[in-house]
């Protein structure tokens, strides 16, 4: 990758034990994978350039060498880096190929002796280096915690009415509402899912927290939130609403010993 920006890949052939290179390839990724960690960064160009390749390998087996385990990316990893649609694409380009295979070669492979490319950083867990540079807080988990001492609900709405836009959001336990109001009539329905969200960090302070979410695009920016700057994607809200939920679940919620938080996948029981 030329600055986490540009792809780049040499197709070589073996001749005896010897590669010899045929053809080089160079492509800029797009502004979403552009803005996720390099691990990730590096499955997309893959799946890109492997695309350009194909007028030469016709079909024939491939083995892409890299210094990432793309395959455990795509097997184990649980983040929500891309849209469910494109994991999936990258899922039948990638791995449901039976002509590919996946292999992980040192630092110095043929592609980093291309002109203006830095060495990359030595071997590492890719699975674990995602989910630590994506978490929001060490304390917080996509599972439901055992005997937490709030269990929240969230839900946000938007709808139309005779011309008129609606938007809600409301934040419930099991048995009785907790909150609900209605919010400005230009948010859209995955701000009021934020927002509901946020509000929920912010009810719960000074305690630990399940929360359940019914939003796929909430649970994902909650869980997926670069720690040194906002990774750019598909439908963003207002950059200034999506910060402050965040700076809201970054808040202690147990006092200075946390005890943790979770917001998982759910719907509201009944």
């Amino acid at each position: 990758m030329r600055g986490g920006v540009v792809a780049s890949r040499v197709l070589t052939q073996m001749s005896g034990p010897h590669h010899f290179p045929v053809a080089f390839y160079s492509q800029q990724i797009d502004p979403v994978a552009q803005g996720t960690p390099s691990c990730t960064r590096t499955l997309a160009a893959a799946a890109l350039l492997l695309a350009k390749a194909k007028s030469l390998t016709l079909g024939h087996h491939t083995t892409v060498w890299t210094s990432h385990a793309l395959s455990a990316l795509l097997r184990k990893g649980t983040t929500q880096v891309f849209s469910a649609h494109r994991q999936q694409q990258l899922e039948a380009e990638l791995l449901e190929d039976p002509n590919l295979t996946f292999a992980r070669c040192g630092p110095l492979n043929p592609a980093t002796l291309l002109p203006d490319l830095p060495v990359p950083p030595d071997s590492h867990d890719c699975v674990e280096v995602i989910s630590s540079i994506l978490r929001v807080r060490e304390d917080l988990f996509d599972v439901p915690l055992a005997n937490p001492d709030l269990i929240f609900f969230t839900d946000g709405s938007c709808f139309y009415s005779k011309g008129q836009r609606f938007t809600s959001y409301t934040v419930t336990s099991q048995w009785d509402v907790i909150e609900a109001a209605s919010l400005p009539d230009n948010w859209g329905a995955q701000t009021a899912e934020l927002y509901a969200l946020a509000r929920a960090c912010q009810l719960a302070t000074g305690k630990t927290v399940s929360i359940y979410t019914d939003s796929r695009y909430a649970f994902g920016v909650i869980h997926c939130h670069r720690k040194t700057h906002p990774a750019p994607c598909a439908g963003p809200p207002p950059f200034k609403r999506f910060a402050d939920t965040l700076r809201r679940c970054h808040r202690p919620l147990q006092g200075p010993h946390p005890g943790g938080h979770s917001c998982h996948p759910g719907k509201r029981p009944g």
